[in-house]
């Protein structure tokens, strides 16, 4: 039970990223729920026939339908529907909200590193758990590999070949 005193409120992402930097990849949670209380036995022990299921709690309609920004948000969308056999995704949709666990995280990163040219590890999709985030941090990972090439090595990227006197 992860709770913050300071705040009534625990954002899911901070929680993930909090989770990826102490925890193996394989131990983080697919699906975080929330509960004000934990349900108790008449023993004093946790009841966990009584915690809500997974598969009762609905996702955020708004975070589902956030409208999809720029070529590298789409093609993400794709990666996703195809890994996890979902319809629509938006923006702010939550990965493992979507029913994804490690594996399936691992699917991304390498389709991701297929279509991006990025290396990415593993835990990243866990600090990054939305479209808009793992957007933002690819192209960040992009920005960062073409300011460090030289002259040379960019214009052989870009297909531009010196002229020979």
């Amino acid at each position: 039970c992860i709770r913050d005193r300071a705040s009534s409120e625990v954002r899911q992402s901070e929680l993930r990223r909090t989770l990826a930097d102490a925890l193996p990849t394989q131990l983080i949670p697919g699906r975080l729920i929330r509960v004000d209380a934990l349900p108790m036995t008449t023993t004093g022990k946790v009841d966990y026939a009584a915690l809500p299921s997974p598969d009762t709690v609905s996702i955020d309609p708004e975070a589902q339908l956030a409208p999809l920004v720029g070529p590298v948000q789409e093609q993400i969308a794709t990666i996703w529907r195809q890994i996890l056999g979902v319809g629509r995704v938006g923006a702010t949709t939550n990965f493992f909200d979507l029913g994804g666990n490690s594996l399936a995280a691992m699917e991304v990163t390498i389709q991701l590193r297929r279509q991006f040219a990025v290396e990415l590890p593993l835990p990243s999709l866990f600090r990054h758990p939305t479209i808009e985030e793992l957007a933002e941090l690819i192209e960040t990972t992009i920005s960062a590999e073409v300011e460090s090439m030289s002259e040379a090595e960019a214009a052989r990227l870009a297909g531009d070949h010196p002229q020979n006197p």
